[in-house]
């Protein structure tokens, strides 16, 4: 063969070689390929029907085209230049569609850190919540980001819930990227892809877990995250606060908001000198109550049921054993007790006892404007109008008053260290000129005049209290008193004499006061009635006195509650009884939010003990749940993973559980978890919450990058499978 007809063959060969290796060419920019393929990854290939809808309906509005006739063509465009720029770029336009697939994701993992609130500036505070609510529709909406599960999730749940996500996500993605003519060939892309996104969505979770073990690089690095500041927990208590860390992730309880309820309680309960009666267990929700359920059931010996019974309703033995003591602390006394101290802060007359009678409340009010009458009993010492002296002696009630008066008001000038004075009978105090009184022969203090009037006031609340006279005869001797006091208040010089009486009352009106309080304790006092009387109380005097009395009738009501009541229910459940308590507490917001904050405090106890004392003895199972799944996903780590550390590790965790049902049948991890969660000391409860509250924040992180690793990998799974088998049509 000549050489030159080797050059021709080898010339041949080389055409035929570039035109095999010719690179496509595509007129579809850089950027808007990159666009095209980004949106078919966020929209599950969806964009190119998307874009072709927007573009049609525009075409109908301004051109003869029909809708359907400029959609086909339009996706049919969109489906073509898609193609051409993917076969000229195919390394870009795939990890633009991965980018795409993954944006939802990446954007709720951005939002993460901004989605406290806590921010000093308004706009601060805004961009937050608006962060916040972002994150929350990314996360709500499965076709966007999607969530998994949330912290303390078990890896069983993580997994059925990524199941469904990525079912939802790939069937989605499996109608959106084919590109089949028939509904056949449609159908079976779309079930494919779902199966596809369901397996994976199962798979992701346990891979990811088994990966991070296997690695070890995350799991350190969230261990070295946590101090080691655990010395005051020995190892079987750690290990039960990890465990109770997930309940309270499970309930949705952070730390932090239970860190500020023990720092409120111990303020609380220090300024009511009450004893604290919250255990951990209070502060968590459901999930917590159950685990402490399941220890009961599963340990029977423990003392789970008396500490929650001799708290709240209080045990026999305990409540026998304050007979001739102090007060159980229980749940009617610490109530009790509140409502005191809190009722006490909303009496104006200080010095009022509020266990006490009339006699103690007058006492009282009458200390408190001592300095008012001391005053006006100086500026007036000798009394002249002559109208006050001519009242006295028109009524025998008056007239046996004086006298009473006379022998009083020296014992009440002696008992001050002076001399007593010669007070004239009544018969020697007037001036008469043909019978008529005309003058006095001496001028009298105001302070003897004035007690003329109590003791005409004391006389006839005596005889009605006596039953010698009824309130019906009562009424004219009442008014006789009040028209010589009248009087005696436009006699006086100076306005501390009106200004004391119109801040007090006399024995009747502080009666008639005290008893409508008492009185509103009747089922026929509805709230309107009840809210009326106190309304038309004339004085502060008046309505201490009946705010005495609802404090006396509320707690005469609770006293009548027996122990294995709920005192709570028996108050928040009564229209009236909330009614005295607006009542009682008007003018002092304070003290009736303290009250009720330990109304709040006692019902949140009663309901763990319900919860954890009743229901189904099926309970039992559940404390172990964690440690049946925790030993499955640990199984699962041995089969893939034997020769591993991980699946050395998890093999030897197994042998540790086996070893220690034969061991430790009364269970020393439920021990543990139950010392904890019945833990009264707020001290102690504080150091728990510490390190709960690291616990969590590790917990909210591993779940945080398997919640992305999941849903970032399911979108790109099924959205490339999706590809793959809508191109292959």
């Amino acid at each position: 063969m000549s050489a030159d007809t080797i050059k021709a063959k080898q010339l041949k060969l080389k055409q035929k070689s570039l035109v095999g290796n010719t690179i496509p060419q595509t007129d579809v920019g850089m950027a808007s390929g990159i666009t095209r393929n980004a949106l078919q990854g966020l929209t599950f290939g969806f964009s190119d029907e998307i874009g072709a809808g927007v573009g049609a309906g525009i075409d109908t509005l301004f051109t003869d085209k029909t809708f359907n006739e400029s959609f086909d063509r339009r996706v049919e465009d969109s489906r073509s230049k898609l193609k051409s720029f993917s076969k000229a770029n195919p390394k870009t336009a795939l990890a633009a569609d991965v980018v795409g697939s993954i944006a939802p994701v990446a954007a709720s993992f951005l939002l993460t850190p901004f989605t406290g609130g806590a921010s000093q500036t308004g706009t601060a505070t805004t961009a937050a919540r608006l962060a916040a609510k972002g994150k929350k529709v990314l996360d709500s909406t499965p076709l966007l980001a999607g969530n998994v599960a949330k912290p303390g999730t078990n890896l069983l749940r993580k997994s059925y819930e990524g199941a469904k996500l990525g079912g939802k996500q790939g069937l989605l993605a499996g109608y959106g990227y084919s590109d089949a003519d028939n509904n056949l060939d449609k159908s079976l892309d779309t079930a494919g892809t779902g199966l596809l996104g369901t397996t994976l969505g199962a798979a992701l979770p346990p891979a990811l877990k088994v990966g991070g073990k296997v690695i070890g690089g995350i799991s350190n690095a969230i261990q070295n995250a946590i101090p080691k500041s655990t010395s005051t927990f020995d190892k079987a208590e750690v290990n039960a606060i990890r465990n109770i860390t997930d309940q309270f992730l499970n309930d949705d309880i952070s730390a932090e908001q239970v860190v500020l309820k023990i720092q409120d309680n111990i303020a609380a309960d220090k300024l009511e000198g009450l004893s604290p009666a919250e255990i951990l267990a209070d502060f968590g929700g459901e999930a917590v109550a159950r685990k402490l359920r399941g220890i009961k059931v599963r340990l029977p010996g423990s003392n789970v049921d008396e500490t929650l019974i001799g708290r709240t309703t209080g045990t026999d033995e305990v409540k026998a054993a304050s007979i001739g003591s102090d007060a159980p602390n229980i749940q009617s006394t610490r109530v009790g007790k509140s409502l005191e101290d809190t009722s006490k802060k909303t009496i104006k007359t200080e010095g009022i006892n509020l266990e006490g009678g009339i006699d103690d409340i007058e006492s009282a009010i009458q200390t408190k404007l001592r300095p008012l009458y001391d005053t006006a009993y100086a500026k007036n010492t000798a009394v002249n109008n002559l109208d006050v002296y001519t009242e006295i002696n028109k009524s025998p009630v008056l007239r046996n008053a004086y006298q009473k008066a006379k022998g009083l008001y020296n014992e009440k000038l002696i008992a001050r260290g002076e001399d007593p004075v010669n007070i004239p009978s009544l018969n020697k105090l007037y001036k008469k000129e043909k019978k008529q009184i005309v003058g006095v022969t001496e001028l009298l203090p105001l302070e003897f005049l004035d007690m003329i009037k109590r003791v005409a006031d004391q006389t006839t609340f005596k005889a009605v209290r006596e039953g010698t006279i009824d309130a019906q005869m009562a009424g004219p001797r009442k008014k006789i008193a009040n028209n010589y006091r009248d009087t005696l208040k436009s006699s006086v010089q100076g306005d501390e004499y009106v200004s004391a009486l119109d801040q007090a009352s006399d024995k009747f009106g502080l009666s008639d006061a005290y008893n409508k309080g008492i009185a509103a304790n009747k089922v026929s006092a509805n709230t309107k009635t009840f809210k009326s009387a106190y309304d038309n109380l004339k004085t502060d005097a008046e309505k201490d006195a009946f705010r005495v009395g609802v404090f006396q009738s509320i707690t005469d009501q609770l006293y009548r509650v027996k122990d294995s009541q709920n005192v709570v229910n028996n108050i928040l459940g009564s229209p009236l009884l909330r009614n005295k308590l607006d009542v009682l507490f008007e003018g002092n917001e304070a003290a009736k939010q303290q009250f009720i904050s330990r109304l709040l405090r006692e019902s949140k106890m009663a309901q763990t003990n319900k919860l954890v004392t009743g229901g189904s003895n099926t309970a039992d199972k559940l404390v172990d749940e964690s440690q049946a799944i925790q030993s499955i996903e640990e199984l699962g780590i041995v089969a893939q993973q034997p020769t591993s550390s991980a699946g050395v590790r998890a093999g030897g965790s197994l042998f540790s559980r086996a070893r220690e049902l034969i061991t430790d049948p009364t269970g020393s991890k439920s021990n543990a978890l139950s010392n904890v969660l019945m833990e009264s000391n707020p001290q102690r409860q504080m150091e728990i919450m510490e390190l709960m509250q690291q616990l969590q924040n590790q917990q909210r992180f591993k779940n945080t990058l398997s919640n992305l690793g999941t849903r970032g990998a399911t979108r790109v799974g099924v959205n490339q499978f999706g590809d793959f088998l809508g191109s292959s049509n």
